[in-house]
């Protein structure tokens, strides 16, 4: 992502942290091994979330193009 992009779009995300992992917009995140959250404005905050996944791939297409995988 580019830097500063995120004043064009404006993010929509709720993140929430718990004990045992956290939620991005309700969908449980599990494994998570750290969280840094730093605010940037008034209303907005930069969230970095390590976690541990069971796979993962990169798609060579944009994300607004999520027909079948």
């Amino acid at each position: 992502m580019e830097k500063d992009s995120w004043r064009l779009k404006q993010p929509t995300q709720k993140v929430v942290e718990y004990l045992d992992g956290l939620t991005i917009d309700g969908k449980n995140i599990e494994f998570v091994s750290d969280v840094q959250a730093k605010p940037i404005s008034k209303n907005y905050v930069e969230v970095k979330v390590t976690f541990i996944a069971s796979d993962y791939k990169l798609l060579k297409k944009k994300f607004g193009n999520r027909s079948s995988d």
